[in-house]
């Protein structure tokens, strides 16, 4: 099983939850699937394919990192561990020899908004794979040895020093929007300096509530014994019957301070404060890299996944920045040979995205040689000068994309159990239009000037560390 932290997959999987919520997949396309609540609060999705003979059963969480205030960063990554490592009749070790013994692959995924759990195996193992399932949603054992286990590797990822480029970056990129996107609980927020096993437990309690969850299956399967066996295994979950607390938030015009002291006299971190009140000189970075070329990222706060304006995002990325044709692309990389290549980031979450792409430099060229290109392509959007024929690849991008996304069983519950959980209903998933059929040239225009604006971007320049500090 992998644990990581998932950038890449949540950006997709919103970007599709958005375009069905907003109007839904193309042509009329229908993905057939059953629905139903279990008493305690959980919704369950059951979805037949058989096109090959395995099944995937999902379980996603509506929590991530936006719900961890700073003195307790990567509870949600150990209560998630604990989930698979300590469970009810799982001791440690236990869940990775199932995976093992038949077959199987699981993963866990923390994103900023979403916690996703998924086991795969052929589809005579459904009942076994239901079954792992149900022992992730009952809490944790309190099992000390384990939890220190666990909280010793998750610290260990989070030492910049062993933390992976890209991973860097995106942490980096997190902090232009993370005071807006925090959702401080006041008991979370209460606990003193440190992730411990009360903490933990009390995080659980509040996030990871059967209420709170989405349990997604799709395989080759028989529905009828598939709804038989969640009913028999989650039937002794009861009704959950906590008050959820509500969250002290900060708008994006709030003037806020990078910590905030509660009641109870603790200093809490929020986050670099907002993008869009905080002095010109924090929209600057430098971040030491140990590579030998120069690279630099631009990127821009965007609206939330929810909003609309989230989905034309995916078009601006294609024509803009994103593979062979891109107009940066063509020019920076194919044609003007300054940069070895161009990567992209969407960042989706609840109450402000990020977009931005990295420009990786040939060795000789600084960031201020393509920093002159990089603005006139952008003022180019913000003026409206986008062809339809670059408007129809964007679409037949976005649409090849999510196509390609729900073809396997793990995507299509990944996007079932995300349409529910987001958006509170998963037919939206599917509407007879295509919302992305409807963005217009007008639109991308629009969009690109409202957010696509020099007061509103950060910029990080990436250098190679002085030999010193690449040892």
């Amino acid at each position: 099983m992998r644990f990581m932290f998932a950038g890449r997959f949540v950006c997709i999987l919103l970007a599709f939850a958005s375009a069905a919520a907003g109007g839904g997949l193309a042509y009329g396309q229908q993905v057939r699937f059953e629905r139903f609540t279990m008493p305690s609060g959980l919704r369950v999705l059951i979805h037949r394919n058989d096109h090959a003979p395995v099944v995937t059963v999902g379980l996603m969480y509506n929590t991530g990192t936006n719900d961890q205030p700073g003195n307790l960063a990567g509870i949600g990554s150990v209560v998630a561990a604990m989930k698979t490592e300590s469970s009810p009749h799982l001791s440690a070790g236990q869940y990775k020899k199932i995976l093992a013994s038949y077959g199987g692959q699981g993963t866990a995924d923390i994103s900023h908004d979403l916690v996703f759990f998924s086991d795969s195996f052929s589809s005579n193992m459904l009942k076994g794979a239901v079954w792992l399932a149900s022992e992730k949603i009952r809490p944790f054992t309190a099992d000390q040895a384990v939890f220190d286990s666990i909280l010793a590797v998750v610290r260990d990822k989070k030492d910049m020093d062993v933390m992976r480029q890209r991973e860097k970056e995106e942490r980096a990129l997190y902090d232009m929007v993370r005071t807006v996107n925090l959702r401080l609980s006041p008991r979370m927020a209460s606990y003193p300096e440190g992730v411990d096993m009360q903490a933990a437990k009390q995080y659980e309690t509040l996030y990871f509530s059967p209420s709170n969850a989405v349990l997604a299956i799709s395989g080759d399967i028989d529905v009828d014994s598939a709804r038989k066996y969640v009913v028999e295994m989650f039937a002794s979950l009861p009704p959950d019957t906590l008050k959820a607390e509500k969250p002290t938030l900060f708008t994006i015009d709030s003037h806020v301070k990078d910590s905030l002291v509660t009641p109870s006299g603790h200093s809490i971190d929020i986050g670099s404060g907002i993008l869009a009140t905080a002095p010109m000189s924090s929209h600057v970075d430098t971040m030491y890299v140990g590579e030998s070329s120069e690279s630099v990222i631009f990127a821009w706060q965007i609206p939330p996944y929810e909003d609309p304006q989230f989905r034309v995002f995916g078009f601006i990325n294609t024509v803009l920045c994103s593979g062979t044709g891109s107009r940066l692309h063509r020019r920076l990389v194919e044609d003007g040979d300054m940069a070895a290549d161009i990567s992209t980031y969407m960042m989706p979450m609840k109450r402000a995205s990020v977009f931005g792409f990295k420009v990786m430099l040939r060795p000789g060229y600084k960031a201020s040689d393509v920093e002159g290109i990089v603005e006139e392509e952008i003022e180019r959007l913000r003026s409206g000068n986008i062809s339809s024929a670059e408007l129809k690849k964007a679409v037949n991008t976005s649409e090849v994309d999510m196509w390609y996304f729900i073809s396997s069983n793990q995507g299509m519950v990944r996007a079932l159990a995300a349409t529910e959980l987001l958006y509170g209903n998963a037919n939206l998933f599917n509407s007879q239009t295509g919302s992305l059929y409807r963005i217009t040239e007008d639109d991308v225009r629009c969009v690109a000037e409202r957010f696509l604006r020099g007061d509103n971007m950060k910029k990080i320049y990436l250098v190679p560390a002085p030999e010193k500090s690449k040892n």
